[in-house]
């Protein structure tokens, strides 16, 4: 009778262990996922941005050729 209630423990104490394990693999992935998430959305609001900055560029872009192209007094 005393080794199956140390066999017990020990399968217990195994179970245990595996599910402390297991879980810590959920965890670690949970923390890759969200690693993941958080750099494409970086990557994301980099792409915004830079599409922003073209278009800002497009539109003022070409004002300042007006006053070569005009001639004014001297020409």
């Amino acid at each position: 009778m005393m080794m199956l209630g140390r066999e017990e423990e020990e399968e217990e104490e195994e179970e245990e262990e595996e599910e402390e394990e297991e879980e810590e693999e959920e965890d670690e992935e949970k923390e890759e996922d969200e690693e993941k998430e958080d750099e494409e959305e970086e990557e994301e609001e980099e792409e915004e941005k830079e599409d922003e900055e073209r278009r800002g560029r497009g539109r003022g872009g070409g004002g300042g050729g007006v006053g070569r192209r005009g001639g004014g007094i001297e020409g």
